[in-house]
């Protein structure tokens, strides 16, 4: 299966869900400017992810909160090491979790504060 657009009308979430619920392997490619960010799945969960020198959990919390971008995904497996070990459905619960956080944060003014100050990214 090959999929591939943009993340305006679909957010990233919605496309790992469908892998996960359609038991897929491959990778999914989501390109931002000059960056581009790669999700490894094996039938259907994530077992790594790459952005830049960052891998694992770090690539994947920056990746996921990608807006507006394209994306492809090819049904192949080429898997570097496992490095993330969790269901999606956490990986989802804690990205929105995130979310929810930084607009709070940001409705109270801080959230430039914290985005220079933010280490993992």
């Amino acid at each position: 299966m090959k999929i591939e657009g943009t993340l305006l009308d679909i957010n990233l979430s919605n496309i790992l869900i469908l892998l996960n619920l359609t038991k897929e392997t491959g990778f999914l490619i989501v390109e931002r400017k000059d960056e581009t960010g790669t999700i490894y799945i094996e039938e259907g969960q994530i077992i790594g992810a790459r952005l830049g020198n960052k891998e694992g959990l770090p690539a994947l919390k920056t990746v996921i909160h990608w807006q507006y971008e394209k994306f492809e995904f090819h049904s192949r497996l080429v898997v570097p090491e496992k490095t993330i070990n969790q269901e999606l459905i956490n990986l989802i619960n804690e990205s929105l979790r995130r979310v929810d956080v930084y607009f709070r944060l940001k409705n109270l003014g801080i959230s430039k504060w914290l985005k220079e100050n933010n280490k993992e990214e």
